[in-house]
């Protein structure tokens, strides 16, 4: 990024109605952030009215320096972003799955709402109970499968769980990313190393395509140390190292 110029496109937004401003802010970028508030003077309450703030944002990041410099050139908030988070249960069965020190337990397809302070704005697209009623019991009976080890059916469940997701969330979304991590981890269990890394690659490349606050997804670091296991198992040293470090990184 050539910060003596102005003309970049900071006005466009993504397909999410974020701007250029909301990530810099998001990755706690100082040098950026200044350079398009201050010398580029861009639109600190741009993007989509329905999305939190760059103010926001800020906040949410405990950025006090964003924040007075935001508040300082008239930045609104737009939404109160707060974690939800909820309690789930892990059976004993599914922590005796025995794959060579795999990193992550499969995940489930329930959906967690990450909800801001307004009754009509909620993260995660809504869906209709049945569907969600039907993709949880898909879920269940996959991991049923895979505590007595009946991979090829367990897989079988997997792949319907997340054709199921894509049909109600679109392919961009942290349910799916899970949905290829659990896929990627029943093709490991058969012994198919090749299909779990382009799964899991298919995991971390829909993580990176999602809006900011998706990037907190507690998952993100087992998908690359998960990757990187597999490497190791192909003797692929170099990258796995370079997955392991990652995902220390973003623990």
């Amino acid at each position: 990024w050539d910060t003596s110029d102005c003309s970049i496109g900071w006005r466009v937004r993504d397909i999410f109605g974020d701007t250029a401003l909301h990530y810099v802010i998001a990755h706690n970028h100082k040098s950026l952030t200044e350079f398009l508030i201050i010398e580029c003077q861009c639109d600190v309450n741009g993007g989509s009215e329905k999305r939190p703030s760059p103010l926001d944002i800020a906040i949410f990041n405990q950025n006090k320096e964003f924040a007075n410099l935001l508040l300082s050139k008239n930045g609104k908030s737009r939404f109160q972003i707060k974690h939800e988070s909820k309690k789930c249960k892990i059976f004993e069965d599914d922590r005796r799955l025995g794959i060579e020190r795999l990193s992550i337990e499969p995940v489930s397809a329930r959906p967690v709402k990450v909800e801001f302070d307004t009754d009509d704005f909620l993260f995660d697209q809504r869906m209709e109970v049945m569907a969600e009623k039907k993709i949880y019991e898909i879920s269940k009976a996959a991991l049923e499968q895979m505590k007595l080890k009946d991979y090829p059916i367990a897989l079988k469940y997997r792949q319907e769980e997340q054709n199921l997701l894509i049909k109600y969330y679109g392919r961009l979304h942290v349910h799916v990313a899970d949905s290829y991590n659990n896929l990627a981890l029943v093709h490991h269990l058969l012994g198919d190393h090749q299909k779990a890394i382009i799964n899991y690659d298919n995991a971390i490349a829909t993580i990176n395509q999602l809006p900011i606050l998706a990037h907190d997804h507690p998952n993100v670091a087992n998908f690359y140390a998960n990757r990187g296991l597999v490497y190791a198992i192909l003797n692929k040293f170099d990258e796995a190292t370079e997955d392991f470090t990652k995902a220390l990184e973003i623990k």
